[in-house]
């Protein structure tokens, strides 16, 4: 688990674990697998190998709970979060593997056996707005390591944003190169545009875009 920083799972938000479970399946044709629950911070998720080295968590708050912390991680309880969820589940954000995780707000984490090391945010923040990836050192055996291959792989995923030097930046704070030739070759960053700026009449959101390779073909999940 040592090496160049890297993809180690997408974030797929969700209203509930069988609304998210139902999004996903009937996108990419395959189930997922029961995860577990995340007791300090009142969630619980289901999970999908994207083949030998990540994977795609579906994340939900767990109603069985009460909040025990002060914010849900990964923005999940941002007022703008739980009104898009409204509509539907959605690709919130994306969590890169690192080695040798250290600083200011690093906490080990565990559920069961599986340990491993994060920042959790105390405000839930989602910096820009979930383009930025959560870092993650794991002390253990990474759980995409038990999970059956379903043939779905991570082809690309791109990161557009208005503030890409601040994004280049948190990358590179956690190891990221500031050669892309030399980072995970399936990251692709793009500026996000105004409509009509640079003589075109339509605008590049900002926000996550996912390619999934599949047996029905390549799927855009966002």
């Amino acid at each position: 688990m040592r090496g160049m920083p890297c993809v180690d799972h997408l974030v797929v938000a969700a209203a509930s674990l069988a609304e998210g479970a139902e999004w996903v399946t009937d996108r990419l044709g395959v189930p997922t697998e029961p995860g577990g629950e995340h007791p300090a911070f009142g969630t619980h998720n289901r999970l999908l190998s994207l083949g030998p080295t990540d994977y795609l968590e579906i994340l939900a708050i767990n109603p069985a709970v009460e909040k025990p912390c002060a914010a849900y991680p990964l923005g999940l309880g941002l007022p703008e979060v739980q009104a898009r969820l409204r509509r539907g589940p959605f690709l919130l954000t994306w969590v890169m593997r690192v080695a040798d995780l250290a600083g200011e707000g690093v906490r080990e984490v565990s559920r069961g056996e599986v340990r491993w090391r994060a920042i959790p945010r105390d405000d839930g923040a989602l910096p820009l707005g979930g383009v930025m990836p959560a870092p993650i050192e794991w002390l253990t055996t990474p759980p995409w390591a038990a999970l059956p291959d379903r043939g779905v792989r991570l082809a690309q995923l791109t990161l557009t944003t208005a503030a890409e030097a601040e994004l280049r930046d948190g990358l590179g704070a956690l190891g990221w190169p500031s050669d892309d030739r030399h980072a995970d070759p399936r990251i692709a960053i793009r500026t996000a545009t105004a409509p009509g700026s640079g003589g075109e009449d339509t605008a590049t959101q900002a926000g996550l875009e996912a390619v999934l390779e599949t047996a029905r073909g390549p799927v855009l999940m966002r």
